[in-house]
């Protein structure tokens, strides 16, 4: 009887559901409604590079008399410090870069590859893997990122309120990060998942990188929070705290706060 009871127990445990396993199970049932399906239209081609005139007066720096616009003294000599000497110059040098490239300008072929440019924006376009990139580990050291909420003034913005004890957990320095695993979570949606080092290939299209944080729970296991990070360029990003929920249709999200913007 005593080794049944072992077997049983033995039994019951291995049904258990991973730690691991029940953070990206909460994740992937909430991220599609993080990252919306923004990315899903493929922007069109961009139009033909066309060359322009710099819409400025005539400049002229003389470092002994002083600065002249228009052939009209803007500056004196004895106003004139050495830095603005220099930007001035710097200005003139950009500017008669750009004239002299306008003057040099192949306008006729500007105009084919505008008409073929106008024509490929009604034909279809072959339709590209949508690829997001995750950092390999589900982090756990983001507090830099969570000190700002305090002075950037996003409280009053916040979906979700009161929810200390997530927060707290989910700041514990004592979390370890951990390895995700792309064979389970490779595909949100129409989304293909893949880690951060994947280079992308013809016909594929990288449109952001995600940063994804460990997911922490209350002790009934009903409330979940993770941090996600988004950078989808140049100075382009942000990131929030979001808050899920145990439903009888699986994790559901409650909300997400945002903690930085750029």
């Amino acid at each position: 009887m005593r080794y049944f009871v072992v077997i049983i127990s033995i039994f019951v445990l291995s049904c258990q559901p991973k730690q691991e396993n029940l953070e990206i199970e909460v994740i992937k049932s909430t991220l599609l409604n993080v990252i919306d399906t923004l990315y899903y239209r493929e922007s069109p081609p961009k139009p033909p590079r066309k060359a322009f005139l710099p819409d400025s007066s005539v400049l002229i720096v003389d470092p002994q008399l002083g600065i002249f616009i228009d052939g009209q003294l803007a500056m004196s000599d004895s106003l004139i410090e050495a830095d603005s000497i220099e930007r001035a110059l710097e200005q003139q040098k950009w500017f008669d870069s750009v004239t002299l490239v306008y003057k040099s300008f192949d306008w006729e072929q500007y105009r084919i590859d505008s008409v073929e440019w106008l024509n490929s924006l009604n034909e279809p376009r072959p339709k590209k893997r949508i690829v997001l990139l995750v950092k390999d580990s589900l982090i756990s050291n983001f507090s830099g990122a969570m000190e700002i909420v305090s002075n950037r003034g996003f409280e009053k913005d916040f979906e979700v309120k009161d929810e200390d004890e997530l927060i707290n957990k989910l700041l514990d320095p004592t979390l370890k990060p951990i390895l995700i695993d792309f064979d389970s979570f490779s595909k949100i949606d129409k989304y293909e998942l893949e880690p951060g080092n994947y280079k992308p290939v013809s016909g594929e299209r990288a449109v952001a990188t995600l940063t994804l944080s460990r997911v922490i729970f209350n002790s009934e296991k009903t409330k979940a929070a993770y941090y996600y990070q988004e950078n989808c360029g140049f100075l382009c990003g942000y990131g929030f705290v979001v808050f899920a929920e145990l439903t009888s249709n699986g994790w559901q999200i409650l909300g997400k706060n945002m903690v930085w913007l750029s």
